[in-house]
């Protein structure tokens, strides 16, 4: 089986939540045969990682001036969502078709995110199944990190342009769900809301998860070891500008890691990533006190 990944992330290193889970679906379908990855967005192309058969990366740079005019008309072209039009590059579909000339068509292509919406007709040319890999329900989660972000419109033309933002995020999350072959969920409560929401009820959940054993170091004491005398290292990578992650670090640092050391253990977290926010650089203080 040939599989075909499309991607906003580099595939390897994992720098945050997204890039990991990616990063672990490549290694999966790996095991079934050749992976290549496209990723458009986040430049930095060069020598694919283990695993991977080809990478091409296009970043911003790439677009035409005609792409990069489309988007910046965005908010006068009806049912546009300025997050989905910006990735899509006239270079990356020339690549994807000149793939699939050369070498027939994808037995497998999975569209990360709602980011890269714009190109399922693309893939659906070019591979026999296309999959929309939905890290979350972006049209439940896109304003509740707006009202986290910014809290109250701070006018009237705010709060329309928000609302008109959201109609066509729901649409463009709606078209690519419908039209995909396959839909991943990363939640039970996720496929739950993906079902009310746009009718689809046979969505598959791929939970995030991490390959423990290819990260542990030579030595390392194992999970189901006597720890009562080791240090305990709790490490949380990721992107700390988003709320989602900021949260959960300060849910890490007030009450799981006194909760650890209510154990009788030592304990320490790592907040690994970017984007520290004040409200970590207090929290972390605070128990440095």
């Amino acid at each position: 089986m040939t599989s075909l990944v499309v991607t906003h992330y580099r595939p390897y290193p994992p720098s945050s939540g997204a890039p990991l889970r990616n990063w672990q679906n490549i290694q999966a379908l790996a095991s079934f045969g050749p992976v290549d990855v496209l990723t458009i967005g986040e430049g930095g192309g060069g020598k694919p990682p283990d695993r991977v058969r080809e990478w091409a990366s296009f970043s911003s740079e790439t677009r035409t001036r005609w792409d990069r005019f489309k988007t910046a008309c965005a908010p006068i072209r009806p049912g546009v969502y300025p997050g989905v039009d910006m990735h899509h590059s006239g270079a990356a579909v020339r690549w994807l078709r000149e793939r699939a000339a050369d070498r027939g068509a994808y037995d497998l292509a999975v569209i990360e995110t709602v980011a890269m919406a714009a190109y399922h007709s693309d893939l659906a040319r070019v591979a026999r199944r296309v999959v929309f890999d939905a890290h979350n329900v972006e049209a439940v989660l896109q304003p509740q990190l707006d009202a986290a972000v910014y809290g109250q419109p701070p006018s009237l033309s705010a709060g329309v342009k928000r609302r008109v933002l959201a109609r066509r995020l729901r649409a463009a999350e709606e078209r690519v769900v419908r039209g995909a072959d396959i839909v991943w969920a990363s939640s039970d409560a996720d496929a739950g809301e993906i079902a009310r929401r746009y009718g689809r009820w046979d969505v598959a959940v791929v939970p995030n998860g991490v390959d423990v054993e290819a990260y542990r170091r030579p030595g390392a004491p194992r999970v189901d070891a006597d720890w009562r005398c080791t240090p305990v290292t709790m490490v949380y990578p990721g992107m700390f500008t988003y709320p989602p992650n900021e949260d959960a670090a300060l849910r890490l640092i007030r009450e799981v890691l006194p909760a650890v050391r209510a154990r009788g253990l030592r304990a320490r977290v790592l907040l690994v990533g970017r984007g520290v926010t004040p409200g970590l650089r207090g929290g972390a203080r605070k128990d440095a006190a």
